[in-house]
């Protein structure tokens, strides 16, 4: 074989390499969804929303994790990087945006369902969409939007069936 030919065969399964590990590196499946923000997959990493906040125990509504479950555990999902986010290759622990196989952006779904507010702690290029979003949640009381009346005497029954 010349080596013009192998020097063109080398090229082509690096290219080949790199794009594997790449395409690889970007698509997973969700095996556990630990909290809202976080989920484990199945190549051992876990996996941080950007641009969704942790949500604090009493705001965390078995409900809302429920459908977040219901909606993305098993699938098969792709994560979507940033520059400010790159993939660190030496950590399990990973921060990145979620695509579904349907297109749906993961992140964005769980705000507009108000399952989870906007992270106001990093600047993402997805930010000022999310905000949006959250609003939006916020005016329809959606989850954790939601408002609760408070109970006052007036909305209870105080005599309790008690005739007098």
């Amino acid at each position: 074989m010349n080596k013009h030919l192998l020097n063109i065969l080398l090229v082509i399964v690096t290219i080949v390499l790199v794009w594997g590990i790449s395409y690889l590196g970007a698509h997973d499946q969700v095996t556990e969804v630990i909290e809202i923000s976080s989920l484990n997959l199945k190549k051992g990493r876990t996996v941080n929303l950007i641009g969704v906040a942790s949500q604090s125990a009493e705001k965390a509504n078995e409900e809302y994790i429920n459908s977040a479950k219901n909606q993305i555990e098993g699938n098969k999902i792709t994560l979507e990087f940033t520059n400010s986010f790159e993939p660190d290759t030496a950590s399990v622990d990973i921060a990145a945006y979620i695509r579904l196989n349907d297109g749906t952006d993961y992140n964005a779904w769980l705000i507009t369902n108000g399952f989870a507010a906007v992270n106001d702690e990093h600047q993402h290029p997805r930010k000022a969409e999310y905000l949006v979003l959250q609003e939006k949640a916020n005016s329809n009381g959606l989850g954790i939007w939601k408002i609760v009346e408070p109970v006052t005497p007036d909305s209870v029954d105080v005599t309790m069936g008690i005739e007098s």
